[in-house]
């Protein structure tokens, strides 16, 4: 293949460089990570905003692409720099993992995989985390003891690798080998000391090599070929363009009850994986600004998952097209467009079943509340016409075919619901509730996304996108007037 050929197919890895719980920088031991909040004994490093997951699907050209998540939404210019991904960087800085045999024949097989941002912390003889990567759906590891804002995350490598090429080490600290080679070369007291805090890959590696248990397979886990990302401009001019594609972890490796899976034609949509209360949270986000813009237009983009932790994950490597059009993104209050990755997989119901709690924006984190009772291997739905204002640019947003007793008949956004169905979701409370009447003012917008709430209270700019007098899904009263606008706030 040529080189331009070949690039339809590399993967972007997002990888924030500084969140609120690192920065990722260069320091006494190279490119590692520094702790950019105070972090007590027994917490987890990676909580506060962090993404990370782990992936075995690289080739060469793939990029690790860095961001700074405190900037996400209040920032354009959020690309710090790349840094390159290879089949080469796999092995060196990849971790061994243990997937057990179905068939018992063998301990299982090892594979490389890549942790991120964990690929970056250093090695220590006398670490401040303890990372045996033995559960990678609850992070990465934990902290040994209290570590102070501005002191470089390590953990001991031994934990993580059984024979490995050997290097220098310069921790510095008091119990420091001045080499590290893996956990096959420690003294004899060393082993029996970290063995039950090491990974499963280099226990079983160690059993088969002292010859108390099975052997051990080494075969990268090999996926289903890529397929390039295409898209095709139109009938005037049929050259294709390249999608890029976003490597994203899983619901699962953000500690949720809920899945991403396929519904009876094909299309992937969210689910829950058990029974939730009205009121009850459903699952936590982080949103970020939209990852890819050309000018002042969000681009179009592939998500594409990383490694499958459970059954209820996508296997690695599938990918969902995500359009900022179709896809229902949100809209900050300035109207940004905002990215949670497979939180857009939730679809539009004029009843829905899960809602946004909108007072949790500021802090880029939010939150899916249930507003009905949901059982588990239901499908999530949200009401678009509560938090987007105008989807006409959308190519599905004419018609809604949610079969609700009150479906409004369009998902075009807030502008284009009947008077009647805008004065409705006005007076709903955040869990999409109707309050008595004499109740209802300490709630009203409460429903709305804070950039809906912003066009109906601003009389000059509901004159400003008025719908067209023919417009046949909503009445001459559809936009509110001076007097809707400006009381109900």
């Amino acid at each position: 293949m040529m080189e331009e050929e070949t690039a339809l197919y590399n993967n972007n890895v997002l990888c924030n460089k500084r969140t609120y719980d690192y920065v990722l920088k260069e320091g006494g031991n190279g490119l590692g990570l520094y702790a950019a909040r105070g972090i007590k004994k027994g917490e987890m490093p990676f909580e506060e905003d962090s993404l990370e997951f782990n992936l075995t699907d690289v080739l060469d050209g793939d990029s690790l692409l860095f961001r700074d998540a405190r900037d996400t939404c209040t920032s354009k210019d959020t690309t710090l720099g790349s840094y390159r991904l290879t089949r080469d960087v796999l092995q060196r800085y990849g971790v061994p993992y243990l997937t057990p045999d179905p068939t018992g024949e063998t301990a299982g097989n090892i594979s490389m995989h890549l942790e991120v941002p964990g690929m970056f912390m250093n090695h220590s003889c006398e670490p401040c985390i303890a990372d045996s990567s033995d559960d990678i759906e609850k992070g990465e590891g934990t902290a040994i003891r209290n570590i102070k804002k501005g002191e470089e995350l390590t953990f001991n490598y031994c934990t993580q690798f059984y024979d490995d090429e050997p290097f220098e080490c310069k921790c510095g600290s008091e119990f420091c080998t001045g080499k590290m080679m893996g956990f096959k070369f420690l003294s004899d007291a060393d082993k029996e000391r970290l063995f039950p805090h090491v990974s499963r890959a280099v226990q079983a590696m160690y059993e088969a090599d002292i010859g108390r248990g099975l052997p051990v397979t080494n075969k990268q886990i090999v996926h289903p070929p890529r397929t390039s990302s295409l898209l095709t401009r139109g009938e005037e001019d049929d050259s294709l363009v390249a999608i890029p594609r976003i490597v994203f972890p899983s619901p699962t490796q953000a500690d949720t009850h809920v899945s991403v899976r396929k519904n009876d034609v094909g299309e992937y949509g969210l689910y829950s994986c058990k029974d939730f209360k009205l009121g009850a949270e459903v699952f936590e986000f982080w949103r970020q600004y939209w990852p890819i813009y050309e000018g002042e237009t969000p681009k179009t983009f592939d998500m594409v998952f990383a490694m499958q932790i459970t059954e209820e994950d996508p296997q690695e490597g599938t990918v969902v097209r995500l359009d900022p059009a179709e896809c229902g993104a949100y809209r900050d209050r300035d109207g940004r467009i905002l990215f949670s990755g497979w939180e857009h997989l939730t679809e539009h119901s004029c009843d829905p079943n899960v809602a946004y709690d909108n007072d949790e924006e500021e802090e880029n984190w939010n939150a899916m509340y249930a507003v009905k009772d949901i059982k588990a291997g239901e499908k999530l739905t949200v009401d678009y016409n509560s938090f987007l204002w105008d989807r006409t640019e959308s190519k599905t947003a004419e018609d809604c075919s949610c079969d609700a007793a009150k479906c409004t008949g369009t998902k075009k956004g807030f502008k284009h619901l009947t008077r009647e169905a805008q004065e409705e979701r006005k007076l709903m409370s955040p869990l999409r509730v109707l309050p008595p009447q004499a109740e209802s003012a300490p709630s009203i917008g409460k429903a709305l996304s804070p950039f809906v709430r912003e066009w109906w209270r601003k009389d000059h700019d509901l004159k400003q996108y008025a719908p067209a007098a023919d417009d046949s899904s909503s009445s001459d009263e559809s936009s509110s007037s001076d007097e809707d606008s400006s009381d109900e706030e």
